[in-house]
């Protein structure tokens, strides 16, 4: 489909894909640039999508499903390995998904497997649930309510990019990195909890984050990355440790009277475990 934009079968233009029970996996870019492409059906026995799969099938507009458990465990090589980077709209047994419920089966979301799903607006998760992949609600516009339980350690980059919105997030006890880009993008996110068990936030992890006004980074962060605060017009404020090593470059097209606070040298006055349950 490197060159064709429609695929035919049976002389038919192919407008609906239906993959039956039992495929397990789909090979990359099969569906490169099928523009006809208007909505796909995926098995509940599909575990993984190689990469560009749909890339480039600009016309869908519909992902169905049956059980969303079941799609929770695909592993997606890239954004436009998932068909939801284009459809957008994810319908489970005919009904489009707004609110999301996993269940304690769900231990770990894979890499992109939500993405560019407009229509979530809220993320009810278990306390079962360990892993957030990379670009696991990358672009998730619509999305305004998620909490984090306190189970889960590791949350990939580009988690939430793009997520405009969110308005707070309070980072679980236990998470060690705050990744790149994992929150770029996030323009409406004003609340951040971070809890001291972060040692590294990764470049443009809070990126374009335009209604923060102040961040606090527990004593425990060691390493801020490059452009981690770029475009936060609205950041006044970052306390830290005068020992955490933060890139030069930390924050680019921030407010003009941005302030740096160090924690006492000495001193009782402990940061919250933000997080901590």
């Amino acid at each position: 489909m490197t060159y064709a934009s429609q695929l035919y079968l049976n002389g038919e233009e192919l407008k609906h894909a239906v993959f039956p029970e039992g495929i397990t996996s789909i090979g990359s870019y099969l569906f490169n640039g099928c523009t006809s492409l208007e909505s796909v059906t995926i098995p509940g026995t599909l575990r993984f999508v190689s990469y560009g799969a749909f890339q480039d099938c600009t016309s869908l507009s519909a992902v169905h499903i049956r059980d969303v458990a079941d799609w929770s465990t695909i592993e997606f090589e890239s954004l436009t390995a998932n068909p939801l980077y284009y459809a957008k709209n994810l319908y489970e047994n005919g009904d489009l998904v707004t609110k999301l419920v996993l269940p304690s089966t769900v231990s770990a979301i894979p890499a992109f497997n939500f993405c560019n799903c407009t229509a979530l607006t809220s993320v009810q998760l278990s306390n079962a649930l360990m892993i957030i992949g990379p670009g696991a609600f990358y672009g998730c516009t619509g999305l305004t309510e998620i909490t984090l339980p306190i189970s889960v350690s590791q949350i990939g980059y580009s988690a939430f990019q793009g997520c405009t919105g969110l308005t707070e997030i309070v980072i679980p006890y236990g998470v060690t990195a705050i990744q790149s880009h994992t929150f770029k993008g996030c323009s409406n996110l004003s609340n951040v909890q971070i809890p001291s068990t972060v040692r590294q936030i990764g470049s443009y992890a809070f990126g374009d984050c335009e209604s923060l006004t102040e961040i606090i980074l527990p004593k425990s962060v060691s390493t801020v990355g490059y452009c981690a605060f770029c475009g936060c017009k609205n950041l006044q404020s970052i306390t830290l440790s005068r020992y955490t090593i933060i890139n030069t470059s930390y924050c680019c097209d921030c407010h003009a009277s941005l302030k740096l606070t160090y924690y006492p040298e000495y001193g009782k006055g402990d940061y919250p475990d933000y997080g901590k349950g």
